[in-house]
């Protein structure tokens, strides 16, 4: 049996990018993935992603735009 992990890696400075449009722009942000919950939670304390919903499939994405969109 062979095990393969692969991870996504944030690319450089994405950190800054997200802290400003946090602090400076004031945006509620958030990550809406396919990947299991480990791994978003993983890339999204990488940089600075404190609300995250994983395991979502491409109409659960959409689903939770249209429900946040229209909550705001």
């Amino acid at each position: 049996v062979t095990l393969f992990h692969f991870e996504d890696k944030p690319r450089p400075g994405v950190e800054k990018v997200i802290a400003a449009l946090r602090d400076q722009a004031r945006l509620r942000l958030m990550m809406l993935t396919g990947d299991h919950a480990s791994s978003a939670w993983r890339v999204a304390n990488s940089v600075g992603i404190e609300e995250v919903y994983s395991s979502l499939k491409p109409e659960d994405k959409l689903n939770r735009v249209k429900t946040f969109s229209r909550d705001t």
